[in-house]
């Protein structure tokens, strides 16, 4: 019987929520052949495997093919109570799954390639080349909104605490460890040790869609033009031909594209680092209690005046 796999995301106040680095894990998977799921599960997995920020995966022998009622077991840390999830329905055989997304980045190679046009598989070249792509990308958005858009872990030492605020560097979507800080000699410091979470998680956040968009569209630009490009054989679009059919511009010449697009953010361009202007970041402390909230986290509406 072949195997099968199935990605699972926690889910925690409505958003995505990593267990492991305060303790907890994804425990287990059960299917039922009955929506109530009071008979006796077909079959049960787990522990679940983390392979990515927020992303466990089961990994067990297919069931006979047919719909199937879940239940997910999990744990928000070590000691806390598990979490029942029974809202998820699986008709088998599952659809083929999507490369993983590399820690760091908030795309797959594979979905670039697809988009680039690069005959599958891939060459290792190729990867390389199109993860090149992806980081150059990505580090255009994150200059231009000045964060992280892929969850970063932070370590810092010597921070305070301002009554129920830490003056962190950079603002914290989740307060991970907090430790206090003592001398050689045993001595407190009053300072503390803070291990966090930044970024805006953009790989699986699907209110950042914007954001997976532009960096996809401007890596597959990007990849296209690459040495690679000719070797793989990847397609290009023939944007226009001049009327002696000598010369030609391409669909994914950045330079071209945008001087003749210019940022419109017209439908079907590439799309513009102002379009991404909602979530740049703003300077705020971080509360001592736990995480920010979104509007905490440098989300903001479109019409709202600059961060102070």
């Amino acid at each position: 019987m072949a195997n099968a796999t199935l990605d699972y995301v926690p889910l925690l106040d409505g958003q995505a929520y990593d267990p492991l680095p305060e303790g907890g894990s994804v425990l287990s998977l059960r299917l039922f052949t009955d929506e109530a799921r009071v008979t006796v599960p077909v079959l049960t997995s787990g522990p679940a495997v983390r392979i990515n920020v927020s992303r466990y995966r089961f990994t067990f022998i297919a069931p006979a093919n047919g719909t199937y009622y879940t239940i997910v077991e999990w744990k928000e840390t070590l000691a806390s109570q598990p979490f029942i999830d029974a809202n998820d329905v699986l008709t088998f055989p599952l659809p083929s799954a999507p490369e993983d997304v590399p820690e760091g980045v908030v795309l797959a190679p594979d979905e670039i390639a697809r988009r680039a046009g690069f005959p599958t598989p891939i060459a290792q070249s190729t990867r390389l080349a199109i993860m090149d792509a992806l980081r150059d990308a990505q580090a255009d958005v994150e200059a231009y909104l000045g964060q992280p858009v892929a969850s970063t872990r932070i370590v810092e030492g010597g921070r305070n605490s301002y009554g129920a605020e830490w003056n962190l560097s950079q603002p914290a979507f989740r307060i991970i460890e907090v430790v206090p800080e003592v001398s050689t000699t045993g001595v407190s410091l009053g300072t503390f040790q803070i291990t966090y979470l930044t970024g805006l998680d953009a790989s699986i956040d699907p209110v950042l869609r914007p954001i997976r968009r532009y960096v996809a569209a401007h890596a597959s630009a990007l990849v296209r033009q690459s040495p690679v490009a000719a070797v793989a054989g990847a397609r290009r679009s023939i944007r226009s031909v001049n009327v002696d059919g000598q010369g030609i511009t391409y669909g994914d010449d950045l330079g071209q594209a945008n001087a003749k697009d210019g940022g419109s953010g017209q439908v079907g361009t590439l799309p513009v680092l102002e379009s991404l202007s909602r979530w740049k970041r703003r300077n705020v402390f971080q509360r001592a209690s736990g995480g920010l909230s979104r509007a905490e986290r440098g989300y903001r509406d479109p019409d709202d005046g600059p961060w102070l």
